[in-house]
């Protein structure tokens, strides 16, 4: 079995903590991760690999990423926009900024941050696929129009994803810990809730 990692640049840096998973668990790594990705890339392109691949020889890690993060299609392509880069390259979507109130609301992105994750594990669950998932900066904010998915969520197979602490920067921020330690955390976390 191989693990795939889908995630944004905090998966795929030096020694990260994907590659140890990986060792720990006796598996090769398929990292998938992006820099500067937004949840939105990172369910299309696991659905994505999904229907193109045969999905029972892979365990499915998933880090999703902070939901300050929208995919905009500008001059033929897509790419990330933040609210906190203040300087694009093109005048048009520096004037985006002006609706970055609208753009980022926390209660509409978490409204779709909790139907992605929840729709992406009824598919794995479809597909009988392994796999875990957890937040590498973020958190899904509860409101009264995401609560009905988020009670939903197989939390044996997503690590805390309310809880912002729990995320895997602020984990390792808050302890002064290294990658290893996150590797070793997930670890447990996938044999405790039997995912494998």
């Amino acid at each position: 079995m191989k693990l795939v990692s889908f995630g944004d640049e905090l998966t795929i840096t030096k020694n990260n903590h994907v590659d140890l998973l990986a060792k720990q668990l006796g598996m090769s790594v398929v990292n998938k991760g992006l820099e500067d990705t937004s949840n939105e890339r990172i369910f299309n392109d696991v659905v994505k690999f999904i229907c193109e691949n045969n999905t029972s020889e892979y365990f499915f890690l998933i880090g999703w990423t902070s939901q300050a993060r929208q995919d905009i299609f500008w001059n033929d392509e897509y790419f990330t926009y933040r609210p906190d880069k203040r300087v694009y390259n093109d005048n048009a979507i520096n004037g985006m900024h002006r609706g970055d109130e609208i753009l980022f609301n926390p209660i509409l992105n978490s409204g779709q941050w909790a139907t992605m994750a929840l729709s992406l594990q009824q598919t794995f669950e479809f597909h009988d696929c392994k796999y875990f998932m957890y937040n590498t900066q973020d958190c899904i904010h509860i409101s009264d129009y995401n609560a009905k998915n988020i009670k939903s969520l197989k939390t044996t197979n997503y690590h805390n994803p309310l809880n912002k602490s729990s995320s895997m920067k602020y984990y390792l921020e808050q302890q002064s810990l290294q990658s290893h330690t996150w590797a070793d955390f997930l670890y447990r976390k996938i044999n405790a809730g039997g995912v494998l």
